[in-house]
């Protein structure tokens, strides 16, 4: 049986791969196939299929889009456009702009609560010009504020924690037409870190289908058994596509390892039919 991972992070994001390495690891690890879905960038794209050109492994283009929602995190996975996907580029450096100033102003508030940390101690954390929370969490870890990364986000940085900020995302129906217009598939990331209880959600996702939305992440690093039972049963009810992946970061994430949609359990190679369609 060959497996799949279309759901991975490098240094262009929050990832401490680059995707030169990612790739390596990838084909190292046996996968057959392997989505790059960096946090509201393609920047790392060209440079990870050069990596995989001539290699035993299939390169997907993909990314991560924040989504707008009132009432909860909301993440949108595109998933094999084109190359060039000028309509996603256009978006993305206008947001690049304001995610900057979002690090930019976080960074401040830890200073006015006392901490001694600068922007320039967030960005020598980064290899790439992409910073984001991540990297500020991880800036705090060496300034000994925290003990580690999810220790920071839960003091600091996460929504309702002092140090943050709202960011600048696009809308649902606008980061699927993004994506569309691009000539990618839009998933739904993620689906049990939506705030929403079953019912709701599956009506959100009623509606997203509405809007075009292609298809979820039935396989995910979190999900427990019964809930990839549930979300693929939802995906079947809804006619839509299947996809998966690790959101894997790097060794700083336990329980996200690349390759696995969790600990025993991987993504299968024959949700790609649909995908490349």
């Amino acid at each position: 049986m060959k497996y799949i991972d279309l759901h991975t992070h490098s240094t262009f994001s929050d990832g401490i791969y680059t995707p030169t390495k990612l790739v390596e690891k990838a084909e190292k690890l046996g996968l057959y196939a392997l989505a790059l879905t960096d946090h509201d960038t393609i920047s790392g794209l060209e440079e990870a299929r050069k990596a995989a050109a001539g290699k035993n492994l299939l390169f997907i283009n993909g990314i991560e889009f924040s989504v707008t929602n009132p009432d909860s995190e909301v993440h949108m996975v595109g998933l094999n456009f084109r190359d060039d996907p000028e309509p996603i580029k256009k978006k993305l450096d206008y947001l690049v702009m304001k995610r900057n100033e979002r690090n930019e102003a976080m960074v401040k508030k830890l200073e006015s609560l006392g901490l001694d940390i600068t922007f320039d101690d967030v960005k020598k954390l980064s290899p790439t010009h992409f910073t984001g929370r991540s990297h500020i969490a991880m800036a705090l870890v060496e300034k000994g504020y925290c003990k580690s990364v999810p220790e920071a986000f839960e003091k600091y940085l996460k929504k309702g924690a002092p140090a943050f900020i709202p960011r600048e995302s696009v809308t649902d129906e606008e980061a699927i037409n993004l994506i569309h217009l691009s000539g990618g598939k839009a998933i739904a990331a993620h689906l049990n870190q939506m705030k929403f209880d079953d019912e709701r959600k599956f009506e959100y996702l009623k509606s997203l289908k509405e809007k075009g939305l292609d298809g979820i992440e039935g396989y995910y690093a979190e999900y427990t058994h019964e809930e990839i039972k549930k979300f693929c049963g939802w995906a079947e009810k809804l006619d839509l596509i299947l996809s998966g992946g690790s959101d894997f970061h790097g060794e700083f994430r336990p329980g996200h390892e690349l390759g696995l949609a969790d600990k025993d359990f991987k993504v299968p190679y024959t949700l790609l039919d649909k995908i490349l369609k």
